[in-house]
């Protein structure tokens, strides 16, 4: 693999690329691994013409519900504090409180269509508030539920541009 700096770095049997579903074909194909019409329109030399990387990209696509309301779940409210700097002696001594919440405390998989079948959608529950935002943590007590598609069978794709990553995931072609 050559690195963007110019250093190579070899392997004597075998690399493991473990970055996700983005991180690991972007990395191949900024390495000049991948489809060698693709990298030569971007100005990369091709290592390896393999046509597959960045291809049959698929995600499960969701919508998220967010309901904030005093009283409604867990939060960084003002009257939480009290329960939130217990929380960790109560954990502690009897296993149980907020810290014994594995976060999503309900889940299901079900047939959209009321079918028989394979369930098609699943659906997570999780009573505490989380922030849309833009940052990870906020002030506010609330829940979070959410629908997702499984076994999608829309395929996208990844492919370098002058401008770096493009990423299409195709969500509505099937």
């Amino acid at each position: 693999m050559i690195c963007k700096d110019g250093t190579v770095i070899r392997a004597k049997k075998g690399v493991v690329l473990s970055a996700g579903a983005i991180g690991s074909p972007a990395i191949l194909l900024n390495s000049g691994v991948g489809p060698a019409k693709d990298l030569h329109a971007v100005g990369l030399d091709v290592v390896a013409d393999v046509p597959g990387v960045g291809a049959n990209l698929h995600d499960h696509p969701g919508a998220g519900l967010h309901f904030t309301g005093a009283q409604s779940g867990y939060g960084l409210t003002v009257s939480q504090a009290v329960d939130w700097l217990m929380a960790p002696l109560d954990y502690l001594i009897r296993r149980k409180g907020r810290l014994s919440s594995p976060t999503v405390e309900g889940g299901m998989f079900f047939n959209a269509r009321g079918q028989d079948g394979m369930p098609d959608v699943q659906t997570h529950f999780i009573p505490f508030f989380m922030n849309w935002k833009g940052s990870r943590y906020a002030p506010g007590a609330g829940f979070f539920a959410d629908v997702c598609v499984c076994r999608p069978k829309s395929r996208g794709a990844l492919r370098l541009t002058d401008q770096g990553v493009s990423i299409d995931f195709n969500l509505l072609s099937d």
